[in-house]
């Protein structure tokens, strides 16, 4: 048996048997170092920490005796000793490890490092909670000698400043984990993070902890000595969007070298709570009800989204055509699932139980949990009620001539030199008419390029479709976005100059540049697409280029290593973006509105104007003209027109269209809502839509064509009367 003959030896010549910690161990690995250089494994060690224990429990008047430990074996790896170092200070006494609890309050801070001295910190974490009471894991150096009395008089002093204190400097739970997941995430608004450079000299923590006082509130606090000449502090600050320039100018003055980590990739994967949000569905035509039937059919669909996932064939296709996706987000995919037993909420309440399968009623549809894995709903549940609509309330109309329809629209755009792109997915019938209108697009495109049309099919919103018939996805960036950003900062006034901040900062400048205007209303847009993009970037990015398919500029110079294009100049969001998107209000007022804003910002190079809202083969004809005479590259999003055109096959009149949408509803506690250029787009709460009306200035406006209720015609129109598109 290993170890039987020594363990015999050992019963005939040991004396006494002394036990020691981890920490001493180390510590005693510490000091062979110290002494000779040399580096000793910790059973190599152990001799010497027994040793000293010895001494310090035999003491001895004769400073001459001579005593010896045995410290034999260097089997030690280069890993190791990371744990070694950040141990030994507490197997010499000369560290103790504190949990304090403080008061959640400004100043609480600053009093607690005042408490401190004059003992220098050697590891302070600390995290922002929305309890009254925050707790600190700190470690503070000691005298060996004095330990015990120096730490009694410190959490004596911690007490009566009304901080909480306890020795864990014992606990192998705080020393081994809980010291590496202090904190964790958190949703404190307007947080900052900053990482801190100083010298690492005595007192010098503690002189950066007292200066580092800006005014705002401490969030983040994370500081740990590794023996280096340069010491590192993670710091978060509250700061409000407008307060910002007053805080770069007292980091500045601060004098330490500083770096903005508040758009690190790491920064919102370990320490940002996601934000919970909830949607809200609306049914603008709500003489429109499902039946019984439809809606037990719809409830079956939205449990199988569950088994929706990623192939490997789709991963490859997004990597290889979406470039601005980032391999961490490709990898999240690949993993991703909707669980909708848990995020949506699908009830349906009768008009009149009959106990029929074709009794009506009205559909309730709600989203709830965190904004990364609730975003993905809209789409989905849209194009399902759609399809449960048509499937068992409203059932005649056929297929019939949907592929040559298609054909014929997209041939009369083309032929016309409009440059469109497929929207329909999510009011379309259902899949099937989306895929016959696709084929016949398709076609038409064909054909249109073979007779030299000067218009083009410039690709799909629905990635699905673009994989199956080679065709180029393309979109834009969504209301939710500025919506979310306001909701949840509770800060209208800088929602949009924030929302295309992170916006750069995330796909980097010539990438989805396509601004959407309108979500707070298209004059407060325009006020903060004025404004200068702050530089250097605060955000790392791809250095990929996208360009909007039918957008008259190139794609702006690659992003340089700093987030950067490669120019000194200033420029603001309007330079920068290739476009914007007409998705409310009178489209011609629009146009005028963009031309009188780009001249007198003094910019001359042609943009795109995207057209999306309520759009037929008429208006696309109509809105090109008008844009082209003013100077812009006009394309089109076309949606609704072309995936839910249909006629009654008993009388030949218009078979309506759903108009139906899912909003953010709620954002971190806090109603989200959108305004829009016209009334009838207003959504989410009332109360706050009259509120940040009123904060923002916002102008009502009325539209004779913004009737949300008869938007694409009413079921008495024929079918040659359709107007009919979505918003």
């Amino acid at each position: 048996v290993v170890g039987e003959e020594t363990f015999r030896l050992c019963l005939e010549v040991v004396d006494e048997i002394i036990e020691v910690t981890t920490d001493e161990t180390c510590a005693a690995i510490k000091d062979v170092f110290e002494d000779t250089r040399s580096i000793v494994e910790p059973a190599g060690a152990l001799a010497l920490a027994g040793l000293k224990k010895y001494v310090a429990s035999h003491p001895s008047p004769d400073p001459r005796r001579s005593l010896v430990a045995i410290a034999s074996g260097a089997n030690m790896n280069f890993d190791r000793l990371r744990f070694v170092t950040e141990r030994a200070a507490l197997g010499e006494n000369k560290e103790v490890l504190l949990s304090v609890n403080i008061p959640e309050r400004p100043g609480a801070f600053a009093e607690l490092v005042k408490t401190v001295l004059p003992h220098a910190v050697t590891e302070f974490s600390y995290r922002y909670s929305k309890e009254q009471s925050a707790n600190i894991f700190m470690g503070i150096s000691v005298n060996a000698s004095a330990r015990a009395e120096q730490l009694s008089d410190l959490i004596e002093r911690l007490g009566h400043n009304g901080m909480k204190a306890e020795d864990l400097s014992g606990d192998e739970l705080a020393k081994s984990h809980i010291r590496y997941l202090v904190g964790g995430r958190s949703d404190v608004a307007d947080e900052r993070l900053y990482m801190f450079e100083f010298p690492e000299r005595p007192g010098s923590l503690i002189k950066f902890l007292t200066t580092l006082q800006p005014g705002q509130n401490i969030s983040l606090f994370h500081y740990r000595n590794h023996g280096g000449d340069v010491g590192k502090i993670l710091a978060g600050i509250q700061c409000p969007m407008d307060q910002k320039t007053q805080l770069d100018g007292f980091l500045k003055e601060l004098g330490y070298p500083f770096s903005d980590c508040t758009d690190s990739a790491v920064y919102r994967m370990f320490l940002r709570d996601e934000q919970d949000v909830t949607y809200a569905f609306t049914n603008r035509t709500p003489q429109m009800r499902l039946t019984r039937a439809a809606f037990r059919w719809l409830q079956e669909q939205i449990d199988k989204l569950a088994n929706i996932s990623l192939d490997p064939s789709e991963l490859e296709y997004l990597r290889n055509t979406c470039t601005y996706f980032n391999d961490a987000y490709l990898r999240f995919l690949t993993s991703f699932r909707l669980q909708p037993s848990k995020q949506v909420n699908a009830a349906f309440t009768l008009l009149d139980d009959t106990g029929r399968q074709d009794d009506v009623g009205n559909l309730s549809l709600g989203i709830s949990g965190r904004w990364l894995d609730t975003i993905l709903y809209e789409i989905p549940l849209l194009a399902l009620t759609s399809e449960a609509y048509f499937k068992f309330c409203d059932k005649d109309w056929t297929y019939r001539h949907q592929q040559d329809q298609a054909y014929r629209k997209g041939c009369r755009l083309i032929e016309h030199g409009c440059i469109f792109s497929e929207f329909g997915s999510r009011r379309r019938r259902d899949y099937h008419t989306q895929d016959l209108v696709i084929q016949g697009l398709k076609r038409a495109a064909a054909d249109g390029q073979a007779q030299g049309w000067k218009g083009k099919l410039s690709g799909t919103s629905n990635v699905h479709f673009a994989m199956k018939y080679g065709l180029t996805p393309v979109g834009t960036v969504a209301h939710e976005w500025f919506m979310g950003i306001a909701s949840i900062t509770n800060d209208y006034v800088h929602a949009n100059e924030t929302a295309l901040r992170y916006w750069v900062g995330c796909f980097g400048e010539g990438v989805l540049g396509i601004a959407l205007t309108d979500t707070f209303g298209t004059p407060t847009f325009l006020k903060a697409f004025k404004r200068t993009m702050p530089t250097p970037a605060n955000s790392m990015a791809d250095d990929k280029t996208t360009l909007i398919p039918g957008a008259a500029s190139p794609p702006l110079p690659p992003m340089d290593v700093n987030g950067t294009t490669d120019t000194s100049e200033e420029r603001s969001y309007a330079q920068i973006f290739q476009g914007v998107r007409q998705d409310s209000g009178n489209p011609v007022e629009f146009v005028r509105m963009m031309r009188d804003f780009y001249d007198s910002e003094d910019i001359h190079e042609k943009k795109t104007i995207v057209f999306s809202d309520s759009l037929n083969i008429e208006l696309c004809l109509k809105y090109m003209q008008v844009a082209e005479e003013a100077g812009f590259a006009p394309t089109f999003g076309v949606g609704t027109f072309l995936t839910n055109d249909f006629v009654h096959e008993s009388n030949g009149q218009k078979s309506v269209p759903l108009n139906i949408v899912i909003k953010l509803s709620s954002a971190n506690g806090h109603a989200a809502i959108k305004i829009s250029d016209n009334i009838g787009k207003n959504t989410g709460d009332s109360e706050t839509v009259h509120k940040v009306k009123e904060t923002l200035g916002y102008v009502e406006k009325q539209w004779a064509n913004g009737n949300e209720a008869t938007r694409w015609g009413a079921s008495d129109d024929e079918s040659t009367k359709a107007n009919v598109q979505e918003k």
